[in-house]
C-alpha cells in the first residue's frame, strides 16, 4: 500500500481461532496509517455523512476515502436497519476489510448477495476478507462468484493450517 503498487485483495481461510482477524486487525492498522483519511481518534464513522437524502439511504462523501471494518453479521444488519446501498457506499473506500465471510445464517441468500455487492464494488480496490470455509465451500453455500473474485487478478488466497490457539494453549 505505501509503495503505491496497484490494490489487490487478500483472503485469509482457516479454522476458528487459527488467528485470521489478528492478522486482519494488523493489516487493517497499517492501513489505516498509510491513509490519513480517517483518523483512529474520530469516535463517529463515518464522520462526515452527507445530510440524509429524500429516499432516506445514507451516503457519505467519496473525497475522503476510510478504513472500514465489518464482520459479515455487521455488514447484514445495517442493510437490513435500511442501508441498503451499504455495498456500493463502500466502493470508494481505501481499505475495507470483511470478517467472518460465510458465518451468518443465511436462509434467504440476502448475505449472500450483500458479499456479492460488495465484491462487485470492491474489484479494484484494496480488501481483506477472512472466512472459515474454502473456496469451494463459498462457491456452493454462498455464489460461485464470490469465490472466483476471491481469486481473480493478482488477488491472494492464504489457508491458515494452524489449529485453534485456544486448544494449543490448553495442552
Amino acid at each position: 500500500m505505501r509503495a503505491g503498487d496497484p490494490p489487490r485483495w487478500l483472503t485469509l481461510t482457516g479454522v476458528n481461532g487459527c488467528g485470521k482477524t489478528m492478522l486482519m486487525r494488523q493489516v487493517f492498522a497499517q492501513a489505516n496509517a498509510a491513509n490519513p483519511g480517517n483518523p483512529a481518534s474520530n469516535p463517529i464513522w463515518p464522520p462526515d455523512w452527507d445530510t440524509r437524502p429524500a429516499d432516506g439511504v445514507h451516503v457519505y462523501r467519496s473525497s475522503r476515502p476510510y478504513c472500514v471494518w465489518f464482520d459479515e453479521r455487521g455488514l447484514a444488519a445495517r442493510m437490513r436497519d435500511g442501508d441498503f446501498n451499504l455495498p456500493a457506499s463502500l466502493a470508494g473506500d481505501y481499505f475495507v476489510a470483511l470478517d467472518e465471510v460465510g458465518s451468518a445464517r443465511d436462509p434467504t441468500n440476502f448475505v449472500a448477495q450483500a458479499v456479492g455487492d460488495l465484491c462487485e464494488h470492491r474489484l479494484g480496490r484494496w480488501t481483506m476478507f477472512a472466512t472459515n470455509l474454502t473456496l469451494a465451500e463459498i462457491a456452493e453455500r454462498m455464489d460461485a462468484r464470490i469465490a472466483s473474485r476471491f481469486v481473480r487478478d493478482d488477488n491472494r488466497v492464504v489457508e491458515i493450517r494452524a489449529r485453534d490457539y485456544a486448544f494449543r494453549k490448553s495442552r
